[in-house]
């Protein structure tokens, strides 16, 4: 492409003493009724404007890369004034600019031919001359860098450029389209948007670089253009720039394997059932409304069995079990279902429908580990795909079990009744469970001790749960063999003592939380728990001096820790990150002097409210040389003078602090702070 074209010859729209005679004479022969004179001055005023915006619309249009807009303008403005030199200069401005330098020449030789030749006109003749010389002067020079380099630097170019950068280099020439459509790497990621530039750019390109897609997302939140060609793939009311989207989704279906749709609050729904009608190679569907799953679910009765779809996450405002029933009836090779806005009538569905899931999140608000093993899974769903039958396939793949299993995080408790034949079913897999399931009545228990009674978790390696006071026992029971166990989190503990007493017969810990723990009832009840607490930690310093043992510890709202529990922690020595968090019987000195204990292990620490964290402790947190990463938050006695104490002291390894909530530290200690720390992150 040549240098820029020349800025819009009309550069004023303001009115000029010419513009101010037209209107006075306009409104005299208006007044006077002189009918053919108000059309001509109307005319003239009309040519004027109208000009100039083109003019400058066509300008702007080419400086963003729309080349096609801006000649539609510049076309716009010959058409309207054809014995008029400016649109022939600006049309071959355009062209010219974007190396189109003998098209460039024709047009403006068509501006002379067209333009009389005679004293008014000499200056427009003269500029069309004069960008003519210069067109023919460039084109004898050019280089076409992109046809002349190899295809492996070109890809990197294109990886480089804007996708609407990218998409008009389509338009270039064929030579052009040619090797930009060799570059593969450039086209598997791509991310349309509904906004009406995004649709201006991809709808010549999208059925250039369709095969080339692998992984498409759908962004949504303009109302008028939500998801219209989806909708035309499934209805076939096919419009005109939504014509070339649908076709090339059919040209995706050999490679595109995930695809993100989000909704929003549409009222034109593209339905669950027309998505994977439309998209049969999806392999990981991500597909979210806020309307309820029932309205966008979709007839599934006309569709075949899916056999590629593996990952699968819904969010809706209410999912029920018979919304699951229709998806899991169609889609019966699911490995990893997350699913948000559901009641516990999709567990039943789940249990005689899934007999592939290996990880189930249920309204779990944090990530949900991926599938390690996905590729592998897909490659032999591919070679069962190849002269296998459906209900071979059913029967000869791998059944591994569930392995991982999430639901909510506070809020509403699970029905166990709902959740437990799941458990129950899948007790030999199951390696992580994180679960918040309602207590047990009477008769609940009794019938629990008939027709679970041998329920046990050996493989279990994380568990997170509320031990409410009639199902704690079982899930203790469940797990006093579980000899690869290494994380345990617990909310609201009804019995520390039996929980302890558990882990002293078990494999030491890697990672330990206790959170929401409610007063008890009375101090010689506090006491004992602590005393239990100790006793743990001390078997576990034991272990420490030759045996991996306890990594991670997390307090969170615990009124049985004292600075006693502190100090029998600090002797674990293979302790190294700590989170401490309201902790009301914990002194200054004793946290102090549990930072100084663990200043040559400790490679991260978070206290978050704690009165107890004076500028003496986080000035301590300075002695310890292996710290990584630390966290203060809703500290309110820590000053300037502790911060700027700790950041003095030389620790290589901090890389990462963030405050929160420190209303004593002023902005002129945190510039200080930003200046010794590599990362910090601060919220207010």
């Amino acid at each position: 492409m040549s240098s820029s074209p020349l800025l819009p010859s009309h550069n004023t729209f303001t009115s000029g003493p010419f513009q101010g005679l037209i209107c006075r004479e306009l409104t005299k022969a208006i007044e006077n009724q002189e009918h053919v004179q108000v059309v001509n001055y109307a005319d003239d005023m009309l040519q004027s404007h109208l000009l100039k915006v083109l003019d400058a619309r066509a300008y702007g249009n080419c400086m963003q890369g729309k080349c096609s807009l801006a000649i539609e303008d510049a076309q716009r403005m010959i058409d309207f004034s054809p014995t008029v030199a400016d649109g022939y200069l600006r049309k071959g401005d355009i062209l010219s600019m974007y190396g189109r330098q003998r098209c460039a020449i024709a047009t403006y030789d068509t501006g002379m031919e067209r333009i009389k030749m005679d004293e008014d006109n000499e200056q427009q003749i003269e500029q069309l001359v004069l960008s003519t010389t210069e067109a023919i002067i460039l084109d004898a020079k050019r280089i076409d860098f992109i046809a002349r380099l190899p295809i492996d630097i070109v890809d990197l170019i294109l990886l480089l450029l804007p996708k609407d950068t990218k998409a008009a280099c389509l338009a270039v020439s064929t030579a052009w389209r040619r090797k930009v459509l060799e570059c593969k790497t450039a086209w598997k990621r791509v991310v349309l948007d509904d906004s009406p530039e995004d649709l201006d750019v991809f709808v010549g390109a999208i059925q250039f670089i369709a095969p080339s897609i692998e992984h498409l997302t759908i962004n949504t939140e303009v109302e008028a253009t939500r998801l219209k060609y989806l909708r035309c793939i499934a209805t076939q009311n096919m419009r005109p720039y939504t014509l070339l989207f649908a076709h090339a989704f059919w040209q995706t279906c050999h490679t595109l394997t995930k695809l993100n749709i989000d909704l929003g609050d549409s009222h034109s729904f593209i339905t669950l059932a027309e998505v994977l009608s439309s998209c049969v190679t999806i392999t990981d569907l991500t597909y979210s409304t806020t309307s309820s799953m029932s309205a966008v679910t979709g007839d599934f009765s006309v569709l075949e069995s899916n056999r590629m779809l593996t990952n699968l996450e819904l969010k809706a405002t209410a999912i029920t079990g018979r919304e699951m029933e229709s998806v899991l009836q169609h889609c019966f090779r699911i490995h990893r279902l997350v699913i948000n806005g559901c009641d516990p009538s999709v567990f039943d569905p789940i249990d005689r429908l899934a007999p592939y899931l290996e990880i189930l999140a249920y309204n779990h608000p944090n990530p949900v580990p991926e599938l390690y093993h996905h590729k592998e899974q897909q490659g032999k769903v591919n070679d069962s795909n190849n002269g296998s039958s459906s209900n071979s396939s059913r029967g000869g793949e791998q059944k591994t079990g569930l392995r991982m299993i999430y639901t909510n995080n506070g809020g509403r408790c699970v029905p166990t009744s709902a959740l437990f034949p799941l458990l129950y079913k899948n007790q030999k897999t199951l390696e992580t469970v994180f679960v918040m399931l309602s207590d047990l009545t009477r008769a609940e228990v009794c019938q629990f001790k008939t027709h679970y009674a041998d329920f046990k978790m050996d493989k279990l390696t994380s568990f997170t749960f509320w031990p409410l006071r009639a199902i704690q026992p079982f899930l203790l029971r469940s797990i006093n063999r579980a000899a690869a166990l290494t994380c345990l989190r617990i909310a609201e503990v009804s019995d520390l003592r039996a929980i302890i007493k558990v882990l002293l017969d078990m494999p030491p810990l890697e990672t330990f939380a206790i959170s929401h723990m409610p007063r008890m009832s009375s101090n010689a009840t506090t006491a004992a728990c602590g005393t239990s607490l100790i006793q743990l930690f001390e078997r576990y310093a034991c272990v420490s001096m030759s045996q991996p043992s306890l990594r991670c510890i997390t307090f969170r709202h615990c009124h049985v820790v004292t600075d006693a529990v502190l100090a029998a922690l600090a002797h674990i020595k293979t302790l190294e990150s700590i989170t401490l968090s309201n902790l009301e019987r914990v002194t200054a000195a004793g946290l102090q002097e549990f930072v100084r204990s663990m200043s040559e292990q400790v490679k991260s620490i978070t206290l978050t409210d704690m009165e107890s964290a004076t500028n003496d402790v986080i000035a301590e947190l300075g002695s310890c040389a292996c710290l990584e990463e630390v966290s203060l938050d809703s500290l309110s006695k820590l000053t300037d003078d502790g911060l700027n104490f700790f950041i003095e002291s030389p620790i290589p390894a901090l890389t990462k602090l963030t405050l929160r909530k420190c209303p004593l530290v002023t902005e002129e200690c945190l510039v200080a702070v930003k200046e010794n720390v590599k990362v910090v992150i601060q919220d207010d």
